[in-house]
C-alpha cells in the first residue's frame, strides 16, 4: 500500500515538473514579443480568404489602427479609434487567451475597410493559439480565423 502511495506521489511530482517546464518554455518563447508594437497586417477567415488587409487602408488616417503590445502578461494597443488594455495567459502548446479588453469610449468618424473595432476585440477574445512565422506573429481563433501581426 505504501509503495502505491509513493509511486502516485512520484508521478504527481513528475507531472507537475513537466507542466511547469512547458509553461516556462512557452513564456520564454513568447517574451520575444514584449515591448514591441505589432500592427495587424491581415485577417483570414477559416476558408483562408482575407477579410482584412492593412494595404487597403488609408495609411495616413489609420496608421496606428489595430496595434498590440505585450508586457509581462499585460496587453495593450489601439483598435480604432480606442485604446485598449487587458491581460493574456499562455498555456501549453502555444495556447493563448486574452481577458476582455477595457477600452476608451471615443467614437470613430471613419473605419478601416474590412474590420471594425468590435470585430477586432471579438477576434482577440476568441484567440486560442499563437505562432511566430517569418517575423510575423500569428494568432489563431476558435472559429479558424488567423490574425497576422507584423512589426
Amino acid at each position: 500500500m505504501k509503495i502505491k502511495k509513493v509511486a502516485l506521489v512520484c508521478l504527481a511530482v513528475i507531472a507537475a515538473g513537466i507542466f511547469v517546464s512547458c509553461a516556462t518554455t512557452t513564456k520564454r518563447g513568447f517574451s520575444q514579443f514584449d515591448g514591441k508594437v505589432w500592427k495587424l497586417s491581415t485577417v483570414e477567415n477559416f476558408m483562408e480568404s482575407e477579410t482584412f488587409n492593412r494595404k487597403t487602408m488609408d495609411e495616413k488616417t489609420f496608421e496606428d489602427a489595430f496595434t498590440i503590445q505585450f508586457d509581462n502578461n499585460n496587453v495593450f494597443g489601439k483598435g480604432w479609434p480606442n485604446r485598449f488594455r487587458g491581460s493574456y495567459t499562455l498555456g501549453a502548446n502555444n495556447s493563448i487567451t486574452f481577458s476582455p479588453m477595457a477600452a476608451t469610449l471615443m467614437m470613430a468618424f471613419a473605419e478601416p475597410k474590412g474590420l471594425t473595432e468590435h470585430e477586432f476585440f471579438n477576434l482577440l477574445n476568441s484567440a486560442t493559439t499563437w505562432e511566430l512565422r517569418d517575423d510575423s506573429l500569428l494568432i489563431y481563433t476558435k472559429d479558424g480565423s488567423m490574425m497576422k501581426f507584423t512589426k
